[in-house]
């Protein structure tokens, strides 16, 4: 076709025509470098980043309606000054520490300086303070009193340790979680593990957890999970899945808990993300062949996908504890989203069948008992062009599975979000450090913030 065009134009002999051939020929050049440089041609569009609505009519009493009122205000302030997209055509993402790349979904307009981010956490008043215990506090009212109404009762699970240091930024981060989720509708907890007696337990916390967070920290020990599955878990490490189903069972019921392991982050606002992903979940629930069998919203939420090298790996009537971790259906857990359905039936198939490593068996149970998997896609960062790995043995599998990715697109993994590895460290660090001055939106694992090593001068 391009040579058909330039004879016409050649044969016209007339003053412009060389020049209306040199920019088609421009222009086809700019495309095949757009398309060349792009190993997956499909790229899913960012995610909303609309403000969401505010949920005040949720509460009908003026201390809930005035403390909700109240974070409100505060969650308005949260917002980057630049709005616009700051990637390129080439994936690039140019920053002071360097040129870096994203992939495998087209990056949230927008960029994040540090103090946009959580300056306005940084010092809160007394009465922001009481507003967010307050409106947590309101969420568990107002889900009891509007039972059965479709009103769902939601939680966001922040898993931490003894071992854990609540330095500034892990504290900056809780108070976003907080703001920015109990103001639409979801309970925020501290889940802790603490080996000690109820009496210690509470001396620590009171001791080590910042006193904002103490209301909402909820203690557990080992044997409080065990007595309900005698003899069928080893320890939160392995069975991690069992403290989410304990705090379910003791502290619940649950339509749907997120939970967070203490080294996620996110750059962006947790209320928009929510609900970005609720909006995706709805959108290709209309768009998947069984969307007619699909649940409102699903019950196994993943941010990196789901692998299964055997699918009947889990057939017989037990499970071996130490079952070969790459032989599973296994994901990596450090944010999912659980319904309620499956953690009853978590509860289940432990009674049932035993267990096996977290990231294997919950997404086993998902598949086994027909429950709906969701994969979200969501932005990679890394320092160097094809950073990402697209993965041909990742797979989705069976009916119920609703994945974010094209249906024949590659899927990828890595960079910022994998199970370890510097990048995520990096990226998270300068910007803290102010070493950048802005980063647009993404979700982040891992970042510890450890103190880096200092090499020794030889």
């Amino acid at each position: 076709m391009a040579v058909r065009l330039a004879t016409q134009l050649f044969n016209t002999r007339r003053p412009y025509s060389y020049l209306v051939f040199v920019i088609i020929l421009l222009a086809f050049a700019q495309l095949w470098h757009i398309t060349a440089s792009d190993k997956r041609a499909q790229v899913l569009p960012a995610p909303s980043a609309e403000a969401p609505p505010l949920f005040d009519d949720e509460f009908t009493t003026p201390r809930c309606r005035e403390a909700l009122k109240l974070l409100n205000e505060l969650k308005q302030k949260i917002e980057p000054k630049i709005k616009d997209q700051v990637v390129y055509n080439d994936h690039s993402v140019r920053a002071e520490d360097g040129k870096w790349y994203w992939d495998n979904r087209y990056p949230t307009p927008g960029c994040w300086e540090y103090e946009e981010r959580y300056g306005p956490y940084r010092t809160l008043s007394p009465e922001i303070l009481a507003a967010i215990d307050d409106v947590n506090k309101c969420n568990v009212d107002a889900a009891a009193a509007k039972k059965g109404t479709g009103r769902t009762r939601n939680a966001i699970v922040l898993r931490t340790a003894e071992r854990e240091e609540f330095k500034e930024d892990l504290q900056l981060h809780t108070k976003a979680l907080m703001v920015e989720l109990a103001t639409i509708g979801w309970e925020v907890y501290n889940v802790i593990h603490l080996e000690k007696k109820d009496a210690e337990q509470k001396e620590w916390i009171k001791e080590h957890v910042p006193v904002w967070m103490q209301s909402f920290t909820i203690p557990i020990r080992f044997a409080q999970a065990a007595a309900l599955w005698p003899k069928k878990i080893q320890s939160f490490y392995f069975d991690n899945q069992a403290s989410i189903a304990w705090f379910h069972k003791v502290h619940g019921p649950f339509d749907r808990v997120y939970v967070l392991e203490g080294d996620i982050r996110y750059i962006g606002r947790w209320d928009t993300f929510i609900l970005s992903v609720d909006f995706d979940y709805q959108y290709y629930q209309h768009h998947h062949p069984n969307n007619r069998n699909l649940p409102a919203y699903p019950d196994f939420t993943t941010f990196e996908l789901v692998a299964q090298a055997k699918p009947d790996w889990w057939g017989s009537a037990t499970i071996e504890p130490n079952y070969p971790y790459s032989k599973g259906r296994h994901s990596l857990g450090v944010i999912w989203g659980y319904s309620g359905k499956l953690l009853d039936t978590i509860d289940q198939a432990l009674k049932e069948r035993g267990s096996a490593y977290f990231e294997a068996f919950v997404p086993t149970v998902a598949n086994v008992y027909n429950l709906t998997t969701f994969q979200v896609a969501h932005t990679l960062y890394g320092p160097k062009r094809d950073f990402a790995i697209p993965s041909k043995k990742y797979i989705e599998v069976g009916d119920w599975d609703v994945s974010m990715y094209p249906e024949k697109g590659p899927q990828a993994f890595g960079g910022t979000y994998k199970y370890v590895g510097p990048e995520s460290e990096d990226w998270y660090r300068n910007w803290l450090e102010k070493k950048v001055q802005c980063r647009p939106a993404g979700l982040l694992h891992p970042v510890k913030l450890k103190p880096k090593a200092v090499k020794k001068s030889t």
